[in-house]
């Protein structure tokens, strides 16, 4: 990623209403690394339906590193680690100094492992059943928006870019 060394003190700031039009018109990237590549097709197509998404989608968390090497992502959804072994995918990232929220979309929780990937940042978790599984989708919209443009905000305002 290229960044702006250079920082005005004063950066030239623009209205709150041509920003929520520009935000409107920005497409949020996001990665989505799951190992069923059929449920994996399933997410993409739901956080694409409203056009406001581009997700990139990786089977393995080796492909995903690749990949966030040539892509800024603003947010990620992974497939749920099932021990501390699979925090491996948010530990490498974290150590790479990569923020990127992580948000976690799983059939069944654990707590303990909840407690250990919140030690390396912005995780979050998503908690679906086969009865909800479309409001868990929604719920998975609403949040990868959210999360996105906070960060957005942060990282746009960190290297000196205003939109």
């Amino acid at each position: 990623m290229i960044q702006n060394t250079f920082r005005d003190p004063n950066p030239p700031r623009i209205s709150a209403e041509i920003e929520r039009a520009l935000s409107k018109v920005r497409v949020i990237p996001v990665l989505c690394v799951y190992d069923n590549p059929v449920f994996l097709e399933r997410i993409c197509r739901h956080l694409e339906q409203r056009g406001d998404l581009s997700v990139d989608i990786s089977i393995s968390a080796e492909d995903a590193l690749h990949l966030m090497q040539y892509v800024p992502f603003e947010a990620i959804v992974a497939d749920y680690p099932s021990g501390q072994e699979d925090l491996e995918f948010l530990k490498t990232v974290r150590g790479r100094e990569n923020l990127v929220p992580f948000i976690y979309f799983t059939r069944r929780r654990n707590t303990e492992v909840e407690a250990e990937a919140c030690r390396y940042g912005p995780v979050y978790f998503i908690e679906w059943g086969e009865e909800s599984l479309s409001r868990g989708f929604e719920e998975l919209y609403l949040l990868v928006k959210q999360v996105a443009t906070e960060y957005r905000k942060e990282n746009d305002c960190r290297f000196g870019v205003f939109f």
